[in-house]
């Protein structure tokens, strides 16, 4: 498993190129909290700030509103009850809050009806509008360390290579 302090380090060198979103500042975290009725996880935020490629994976969660890769966006559109050019769609349920891109319609989800043991963390839950749900973390970091190790295994040889290094400093 990788070590918490080595998350963004590992993120950065297995996430194939970055993807230009604004940095989390206080203001932006505050409007995003109000707006979605949420406390976002400080290892969110703190996340999105040390990673230079967090944007190649995530949701802007900076002051780029009109991105349409922003947590903003993107949740009132999954929230929605009807999904233009779509005949059977099933909103996200309003507890979730996406926060991933969503590829191929799975989402990476805070379930802020499910608080963590851990203080100010949530459980993050997979959410797909065609199937049944899926995977749950007790926090964003085990969510993380799942995700990265998963990763790292499918890297290429050179990447694995330059993990292994990170991981030994």
């Amino acid at each position: 498993m990788i070590p918490l302090d080595k998350l963004v380090p590992v993120f950065d060198l297995v996430m194939a190129h970055p993807v230009a979103t604004s940095i989390p500042t206080p203001s932006s975290v505050r409007r995003i909290n109000s707006e979605l009725g949420v406390h976002l996880p400080d290892s969110l935020v703190a996340f999105a700030r040390e990673s230079k490629k967090f944007g190649s994976w995530f949701l802007s969660l900076g002051e780029d509103y009109s991105n349409p890769f922003h947590i903003l966006a993107m949740n009132a559109a999954l929230h929605s009850p009807v999904r233009e050019g779509v005949d059977t769609w099933r909103p996200m349920p309003r507890n979730l809050i996406m926060f991933n891109h969503g590829y191929d319609e799975d989402y990476d989800c805070i379930d802020i009806s499910s608080p963590s043991l851990v203080p100010g963390e949530y459980k993050v839950r997979y959410w797909c509008p065609l199937s049944e749900d899926g995977m749950v973390f007790d926090t964003f970091p085990l969510y993380m360390q799942h995700h990265i190790s998963d990763w790292v295994e499918h890297a290429k040889k050179a990447t694995q290579a330059l993990v292994r290094r990170e991981l030994q400093t």
